[in-house]
This record gives C-alpha cells, structure tokens and sequence, in this order.
C-alpha cells in the first residue's frame, strides 16, 4: 500500500515529474505566445522528464506491455497523417508543431514508469495531482457562481500566460448570452466546461487513494478531503452531461458495490453537496438546471434533433461509412494542423472540413485526423486499460490495502469513460490527449511498484528458506 510517512529525500527527477502532472492537470493552457505558434508551460516540462529518462538508464523497462505497442502505432499514424496535412495546406511548421506536442503526451506512458522507482516517489506524483484537481475544482466552481465568477475574470482569466484563451472566450460568450447574473457552465485553466468536467471525474477517485494513503500527513489528508468534496461539485458546476454520468458512475461503484470500502466517505461527500446545495438560501438563478433539463428532455425524447445529441449518436456509424467510401483513410487522416490554423482564420479553405461530421467522440476524431488505424488504436487503449485494472484486482484480492488502489483506478477509468465517448477532446487537442495517456501512465506505474514489490517478498522467502536448510 502507499503510505506516507518520513521517506528518503526526493529527488529532482521526482519533483520535475511532478511539476508536469501539475501542470498538466491544473495549467495546461498556460502559454507564452512566441511568434504564429504559442508555447505551452507544460510542453517543457514534459521535454525535460523526457530527456531525464533518456539520460537515466538505470531504470529498465520491463515487460513491454500492449499499451506501448499502441501507443507507438497511435504515434505513427499521427506523424503520417500530420506530413499529409503538411502537403496538403503548403504548411510546414504547425505540422511539426502538432507531432511534438502530441509525441510529448504520448510519452507519459513511458516517462512515468521509467522515473518513478519507489512508492514514496508516486506519492509525490500524487499530490501533484491532487493539487490540481483541488486548483482546477476550485476555478471551475467559482467561474460557475455569479457572485465569484467577476473574481476570476478579474484575476485568474485576465492573465495571458495562464488562462487558455477558448476558456475565456467561452466565459465571455456565455455572459453575454444569459447574463451577468446567470448560472454559467464553469470553465477552467484545463480548458472548456466539456474538457474540465472529463478532467475532474477522472482525478476523483485519484483523491480516494490521496486520503487512504496520508494517513500520517494530516495536512495533506486533509487537502484529499477537500477534492473529495470539491471536485464532484466542480463535476456539477460544468453542466456537462458526460460529467454528471460519470460521477454517477463513480457512486455507483463506490456505494452499491462496495468498492474502495468508501461508503463513509461517500456519504459525507453527499452530505456537504446536499447542505450547500440545497439546504443554504441560494437564489435559484444561480443553476443551469433549467438548460439542462431540456437538452436532456430533447436527448431522451428525440435524440437525432439536437446538432449536439445528433453528432454523438453518428460519430460511431458515419465514420465507418466514410471510410468505406475513402479506403485510402486506414493510415492517413487530415491531421489536426489545419483545423486549428482555420480557426485561426489562417486558412480560407480546409480539405477535409469536420464541421459537416459527426466528431462528437474520441473515436470519430481520431479516424477524420489520423486515420482507422488511429481510431481502432484509441478503441484498444481503452480496452487494454481496463483487461490490466481488472487483471490486478484479481491478483490483489487477498491484499487488502492493494486491492483498494485497483478498485480506485477501476473508478479512475470508469469516470473518464463517459468524456472518451462522448467528447474528442482525447484525440482534437494535445493537451486532451497529455491528460488521457497521464492516466495509462499512471495505470503502468503502479502495476510495475505492484510486481517489484512482489519479486522483493519473493526474493526476501527464498532467502529464509536457504538460510534455514
């Protein structure tokens, strides 16, 4: 089990590595605009964890499991479809731009296992995480309330470096439409409400771990406590509906089928959500239930009749069709570069235009930018993903305390199952696509503590029994 206690000293390596998990799920629009192409903080970050595995060969890989070969073919089809975009539009750098910035993503699944050599060191990892989920919880929730939400414009969204630009605007646009005095879906420095909600579902059950594992660091068990509380809200605040199903998710799995062994947590979460909620004098204009019923009212009566409903229903068959028609789309997709310097007006014309496509899905936008074998490798991962969550709970059910960090992460995949299905934030964006390989990073990570700690116990046995015959 991961428990805190005193540990040796960290190394930098570590504490680089956790600048990044930070960043990545606290800041990841932050940017320094340099010339046509914005340079994110968290790229760098991420490059120089890079370039400490490359320089660290002491820590060896071990079994190459099917997640890095996936991850590998994803890659390449994102290159090749990329060099095609780079023909296609006459353009060179923001390809190249693209492929760096989803190679660096897609690295976490190397970056983490390879750095990361002891449980005192995840813990650290952990923190960062917890750290921004509590941030990005916290911004999401005040962004959402009419009295906080000028606070954060005033602040946190009117600093350039920090706020992505689309979460500004969409604030903005959002304002203008209902009002400064409405209820808002709650944005983030992760992104928009969409995205952010994907992101704190995720992360919830990663503040689960948090709190069993600080038994002996109050402070921090205490900050695990509080994203217990406030990311479920902060899920809430962005009225997205994929959030919402999957927190429920989560509480199912937590409350009906007696995982985690988390009822009490549960129930306590519940109670403070329901007392801010409902039982303190907040004026009614300050939800969005009304939007929200009907767009769920529409989506349940008539769900072709909504652009939005409309596209996540097709983004599992049009992309088949499509395909069949267009053999040519199994390796080469119209990459992502195009798309992006169209909205930025640097483009007149596109050659493959996804505003008339149904992209409402990770699966969809995978195959319109990189290609079937693309999508087909997004559809694995997932499924790889959850095989190795299920294959080390059933390996740890004897072992109570390991069993309850499977269980967790069995949780962490079901509360980002719903943002996969339903949005293309995964595959459209890199910084999507950093969070979604962060957790197989830290699905790897654990599953090799998990075998190390077994070779040790083994090692540790053979060792008495030679000694005492």
């Amino acid at each position: 089990m991961l428990v805190a206690s005193n540990k040796p000293k960290v190394s930098g390596r570590i504490r680089w590595l956790a600048v990044s998990v930070f960043f990545i799920t606290a800041l990841t629009g932050a940017r320094i605009d340099f010339g046509p192409l914005p340079i994110y903080l968290v790229d760098g970050f991420i490059a120089v964890a890079l370039i400490l595995v490359l320089r660290n060969p002491r820590i060896p890989m071990r079994t190459i499991q099917p997640i890095y070969l996936f991850s590998a073919i994803y890659f390449c089809t994102i290159i090749v479809s990329e060099i095609n975009g780079a023909f296609s539009y006459g353009l060179v750098l923001e390809p190249i731009y693209m492929i760096v910035r989803y190679g660096l993503g897609i690295s976490l699944v190397i970056i983490l296992p390879r750095l990361i050599a002891k449980p005192f060191e995840f813990l650290i990892i952990l923190k960062a995480a917890l750290a921004g989920l509590l941030v990005t919880s916290l911004i999401t929730i005040l962004s959402s309330l009419p009295p906080t939400r000028p606070l954060v414009m005033d602040t946190v969204f009117s600093w350039n470096i920090l706020a992505p630009s689309m979460s500004a605007r969409g604030l903005e646009r959002q304002i203008m439409l209902w009002g400064e005095d409405a209820a808002l879906r709650g944005n983030s420095l992760v992104g928009s409400a969409n995205m952010t909600g994907g992101f704190l579902c995720t992360l919830l059950p990663i503040a689960f771990i948090a709190y069993r594992s600080f038994k002996h660091e109050r402070r921090w068990r205490s900050i695990a406590l509080l994203a217990c509380v406030f990311a479920p809200l902060g899920a809430f605040a962005t009225y997205s509906r994929a959030a919402w199903f999957g927190v429920g998710l989560i509480v199912i799995v937590v409350g009906f089928l007696g995982y985690l062994k988390g009822r009490h947590l549960l129930i306590f979460v519940c109670l403070v959500g329901i007392l801010l909620i409902f039982a303190t004098d907040i004026p009614r204009q300050w939800f969005f239930f009304e939007h929200i019923g009907r767009r769920t009212q529409s989506m349940l009566t008539d769900p072709l009749e909504s652009r939005g409903d409309r596209e996540r229903f097709l983004s599992y068959y049009e992309p088949f069709q499509h395909f069949i028609e267009n053999p040519s789309w199994l390796f080469v997709g119209a990459g992502c570069a195009g798309n992006k310097m169209m909205g930025r007006g640097e483009l007149d014309d596109l050659v493959f235009d996804l505003e008339e496509r149904a992209t409402h899905s990770a699966f969809s936008m995978a195959y319109y930018n990189f290609g079937m074998v693309g999508a087909v490798c997004h559809i694995t991962l997932m499924v790889f993903a959850f095989a190795l969550i299920l294959k080390n709970m059933r390996r740890t059910r004897y072992h109570k305390e390991e069993h309850f960090i499977w269980q967790s992460l069995l949780a962490v995949w079901l509360g980002m199952t719903p943002w996969w299905l339903f949005g293309h934030s995964a595959a459209s964006i890199p910084r999507g696509s950093m969070f979604f390989f962060l957790i197989f990073g830290f699905l790897l990570t654990l599953e090799k503590l998990r075998k190390d700690k077994n070779k040790q116990h083994t090692s540790r046995m053979s060792t008495t029994r030679r000694y005492r015959y």
